[in-house]
């Protein structure tokens, strides 16, 4: 499945603590999928694909975009980097529309409990604020958590 290239404004990477935050792109999607491929990660949100191949091909048909009929959505997929190493650790997302944006995040087992998601969603909340103004992230179906705590 073919890949549209980020936009040129929005291939820089963040720095934004410890972590550098990038537009995912296509030559991140198999070393993002064999990172994410694990029962744990899956565990809450539909169960573990078959195959790292399967991930990736999800990761694809994420960075293609909407389908035709959710042509009002925009659909925002980052990776997340060690800003240090460069590692490669999880992926943050959102998918805005009618005025909100639900959000998510996937990291590595390697690197939970280390406070990466809450600065993840933290600077996704701001990122969402910048390109799409006007959308809410987190509401009306918002879960507490540090990176969120005024649900």
């Amino acid at each position: 499945m073919p890949v549209s290239p980020p936009s040129p404004e929005s291939t820089a990477s963040t720095l934004r603590g410890p972590l550098r935050l990038s537009p995912l792109i296509d030559t991140d999607l198999d070393a993002m999928a064999a990172l994410l491929w694990d029962e744990r990660v899956y565990q809450h949100i539909g169960g573990l694909p078959d195959s790292p191949a399967l991930v990736a091909l999800g990761l694809r048909r994420a960075l293609a975009g909407p389908p035709d009929d959710h042509a009002d959505q925009r659909w925002l997929n980052y990776a997340m980097r060690l800003a240090a190493t460069g590692e490669l650790i999880g992926r943050l997302e959102a998918t805005v529309h009618d005025g909100i944006a639900e959000v998510a995040f996937l990291l590595g087992t390697a690197h939970w409990g280390r406070g990466h998601a809450t600065e993840g969603l933290r600077w996704l909340h701001e990122e969402i604020a910048r390109v799409s103004p006007g959308a809410h992230a987190g509401r009306p179906r918002c879960r507490r958590t540090r990176a969120a705590p005024a649900c």
